[in-house]
Formats: structure tokens, C-alpha cells, sequence
């Protein structure tokens, strides 16, 4: 049976993939929806897709990038459904079309993030909402989602964009690293060349708003109390970071603060041998959780740098200091391959089929990660089958107060619960049909990029659990980077 790309042509193109026998995981036959069966990236496919891919003409109407009478799974019809997102997906497929003609030797790591670009879209698309408010708040976060991805496809390969030095040579050293892209990014400054082979970063120190102004080193520090008066904690036993760049004479005070672990900057020169307040620059102005920003020197000149990371990203902006005004911002956008690591297993302690069943755990966190497309975790059920499943679904846990990883009282370090967004689906092992949920590591709004998945026994009354399995997934290896629009150019003037 063929597999349905989605986002691959103006017209359905349909591929026959290559497959890895012994797969354990059953292939998911809905007859309502055709799902066909996922058996991993083998270079024939995609070799495949892009030949089809090629056939149709950017310049062609298209609506969708496939052909929505041919739609086949949950993240399909959520484009089919929308005008919008379906008109955006076909805008993507002729602006990776183009990609793909630029790309030379670099088309197969182009073909390798659209695939891991695709999975995330899918991943998205896939979601049900019971509110309509919070389906059309998703719906736009997809549209968002579209709108960047066309704005790197179409700066790809396009060599004359790179308008910033700075940005020029972090991309240069990130293309020619051998080393994966550091996905911590409290370290990751190195990775883009923090560590004095790019640029320079300032030292930083922690004290108290009362002793700061003694590791200045100025002598004139009437300037100060205006720029301690800009920080949201001023008193004088409030903790405060200092970060010195004595090379360039610049400084900056900081503080971190609020469930989103906001940092708040105010900054400082003292060209003239007296402190002076400098205004902070947008992109310092709205670091918050995975988002991080510095300043640095590069070639005699001060920028302020900040990364928005993520594990296939990072998004890398900054302005250039002219005087005391900072100038218009510039933006790289760095996409990553990802990896999944050994899989750590929570058994019951008398369980004697840990390593089976954490083996097929691990199996169907591969297989899905690929493509993050819910209909592939489906299994063909008979009557009575899908009859337990149902009673299954009805007594599994309340997913309002988010699904707890079976551990077994085990210490677990991070996340304990299924992030929202985390799917149930039939797993059989042994003959044994079993419950199965898989999704993201969360607690409350946040998720990790782990991928966490359980395993619960049905005695035909209540639901006991057998197995909880964490699949860490750590950044893989520099595919792609490009010059983009800021932002608030791609989406509107409105939007943060």
C-alpha cells in the first residue's frame, strides 16, 4: 500500500516506501481514512519524492501542496478543512520547489528537514480541541508555523541575504562544525562561537543591588542609579547579575524573574569614563524561557545576540550599536537533524518482559516520530477488539489533569506527566491487547521533546500499569541556516 505525503505536489503524488522487517508495530488500515503504513525514510523514497515533487510547477494554481480528495489522516484534513492553511501549505510547496533547485549538493539535507519540518507541522494539525476558541487559537499558531517556514524555503540558498557580519560568520561556523548544535542554551553560546572564535561574550557575576557599583570598573558612577532604577527589583538586597565587556567598555545589569523565567536587562557604557544608561534593544527586550540574549564584541563593533531555542532551531537575531542607538535587527534562522536516544524503562519489579516491552515502546516512539501522524498508531481491531479498546478509552485516566508516567515509584528526573497534545492507541504484545499512550514529557503548559510512552494491562474491568519508557531526544547535526525576515515582518507589526 502507498503512504500520502502531505505538502508534497499540486496534485497527490503517492510513494511506496521501503520497509524494516520485524517491525512490531502493526500497520494502521483505517478504511474510513486509508492509512497507510509508515516504514521509516529508505533513500529509494525520497529519492521518489522529490522526482515527483519536481513535476509540478511552482507557477501552477494550487490550493493544498496534495490533493485533498486523497486525504488520508487527522493532520490532513485539518488543512483541507481551512482555506487558509490550505491555501499557506500550497505556498510552501512551491517555495520548497525552488528550495530544492537551489539546494546542489545540499538537497539532501534540505529533504531531511522538510521531512522533520513535515512531522512537526503533522504534530500540530493533529490536535483536538473540544473549544472552538482554542481550535481557531491553534489553527492560527499552524498559519504561524507556515508563514516562517515559507520565508527561510524562500531565503534558502540565496547568498546575497546575509546582511549582518556577525550573523555571516556564526553561520560559517555552524556550517563547517562537526560537532552537533548544543541544544542547552546556557552552554550553547559556544556553539555559535561565544567562545572568543566568533566573537566575545561579557563575564558575569552575581551580586547584590548594593554592591554592583564596586565591580564597575569607573570611577564616575553618577549614571548608575539610573540604570539600577530600570530593574524590576531595585532595592538594595535584590540579587542582580553583572555582565562586564571591559574590551568594548559596555556592560549590563540583569534579572530573571516569573513563572517564564523573563530576563530583564538594562544596560550601560562608559565610553567616556562615566556610566551612561543605553537603551535596551528589542530583541533584549523579550527573552523569556527557551529565548536568551547577550551582548557582544565582534571585529571592534558591540551587538546585542539572542537565540530562541529549540531542538531543530535556533533562531538567532541582532543589532549593531551605533552611538547609543542600536540599529535594525537581523535575523538567521539554524535548523538541526534531532536524534532518539537509548530508551530508560520503568518496570514493575516483577515483571519478566521489561526488555521485550521496552523494546516495543522504543519501536513505535521511532516510528511516530518520523511523522507524528496519529493514524499510524492504529492497529486493525476486530469487533470484540474494538469493543475492549473502547471500554479501555472510557476507563483510562482523566486527561484534564494530564496522564501520569507510569514509574513505579521510581525517582525520575523532569517531567512525570504526558504533555497535552499526547495520544492513546492499541499496542499488543503477545497476543495481549494493551492500552498505549504516547506523547511529550509536560506539566502544565510546558512540554519537553522527549518522548514518553506507556503501556496499561486490561483485566476487563480496570486498567493496571505495566510499563512507563522515556525516549530522550537530543539535537542532531547542522542541516540548513538562512537569513530571514524578522518576525514581526513575516507575521504583522502586532505580533511578538
Amino acid at each position: 500500500m502507498a503512504i500520502q505525503l502531505v505538502g508534497v505536489g499540486c496534485a497527490a503524488l503517492n510513494v511506496s516506501p521501503g520497509g524494516h522487517s520485524g517491525d512490531p508495530i502493526a500497520a494502521a488500515r483505517d478504511a474510513k481514512l486509508k492509512t497507510s503504513r509508515l516504514r521509516g525514510s529508505s533513500t529509494m523514497w525520497i529519492r521518489r519524492f522529490v522526482a515527483g515533487m519536481l513535476l509540478c510547477s511552482p507557477l501552477m494554481a494550487c490550493a493544498a501542496g496534495f490533493d485533498c480528495k486523497q486525504a488520508a489522516n487527522s493532520a490532513e484534513h485539518t488543512i483541507c478543512d481551512d482555506p487558509a492553511l490550505s491555501s499557506l501549505d500550497g505556498q510552501m510547496m512551491a517555495a520548497y520547489t525552488q528550495a530544492l533547485h537551489r539546494a546542489g549538493s545540499n538537497q539532501d539535507r534540505l529533504m531531511r528537514d522538510q521531512r522533520n519540518w513535515l512531522a512537526e507541522r503533522n504534530e500540530m494539525a493533529s490536535l483536538y480541541f473540544d473549544h472552538e476558541s482554542v481550535r481557531q487559537e491553534n489553527t492560527k499558531g499552524i498559519e504561524r508555523f507556515y508563514q516562517q517556514r515559507i520565508d527561510f524555503l524562500n531565503h534558502l540558498f540565496v547568498t546575497a541575504d546575509q546582511t549582518s557580519p556577525l550573523l555571516k560568520a556564526v553561520a560559517l561556523k555552524l556550517s563547517t562544525s562537526a560537532a552537533p548544535g548544543d541544544y542547552d542554551y546556557k552552554i550553547g553560546w559556544k556553539a555559535l562561537g561565544g567562545d572568543g572564535s566568533v566573537f566575545d561574550m561579557p563575564e558575569e557575576h552575581a551580586y547584590t543591588v548594593g554592591e554592583v557599583g564596586k565591580y564597575i570598573p569607573v570611577e564616575n558612577q553618577a549614571g548608575l542609579s539610573e540604570v539600577i532604577g530600570s530593574l524590576p527589583s531595585a532595592s538594595n538586597d535584590d540579587r542582580v547579575t553583572l555582565a562586564l565587556l571591559p574590551s568594548a567598555k559596555f556592560g549590563g545589569l540583569y534579572q530573571v524573574g516569573g513563572t517564564l523565567e523573563c530576563v530583564s536587562w538594562s544596560l550601560f557604557t562608559w565610553q567616556r569614563q562615566a556610566i551612561a544608561p543605553i537603551k535596551t534593544p528589542e530583541i533584549l527586550d523579550q527573552n523569556c524561557w527557551t529565548a536568551t540574549g547577550v551582548f557582544a564584541g565582534f571585529q571592534g563593533q558591540l551587538y546585542a545576540i539572542s537565540d530562541s531555542v529549540k531542538l531543530t532551531s535556533s533562531d538567532i537575531s541582532v543589532q549593531l550599536l551605533t552611538g547609543s542607538d542600536w540599529g535594525a535587527q537581523s535575523r538567521l534562522l539554524v535548523r538541526y537533524d534531532y536524534r532518539l536516544s537509548k530508551p530508560i524503562a520503568y518496570c514493575d519489579s516483577s515483571s519478566k518482559d521489561c526488555d521485550a516491552l521496552t523494546a516495543l515502546a522504543d519501536a513505535y516512539a521511532r516510528r511516530y516520530s518520523r511523522s507524528r501522524v496519529v493514524e499510524i498508531l492504529n492497529s486493525p481491531l476486530s469487533a470484540e477488539e474494538q469493543k475492549s479498546f473502547d471500554a479501555m478509552l472510557k476507563a483510562a485516566p482523566d486527561e484534564r489533569t494530564q496522564v501520569e508516567l507510569p514509574t513505579f515509584g521510581a525517582t525520575v528526573v523532569g517531567y512525570t506527566n504526558f504533555a497535552d497534545g499526547s495520544v492513546w492507541f492499541p499496542a499488543r504484545m503477545h497476543g495481549e491487547l494493551m492500552l498505549g499512550r504516547i506523547g511529550h514529557g509536560g506539566l502544565g503548559w510546558r512540554s519537553n521533546d522527549n518522548w514518553y510512552v506507556g503501556f496499561w494491562h486490561w483485566d476487563g474491568k480496570s486498567l493496571s500499569p505495566v510499563i512507563g519508557v522515556i525516549i530522550p531526544v537530543q539535537r542532531g547535526d547542522f542541516l540548513l541556516s538562512a537569513d530571514v525576515r524578522p518576525i514581526r515582518e513575516i507575521l504583522g507589526t502586532n505580533v511578538q
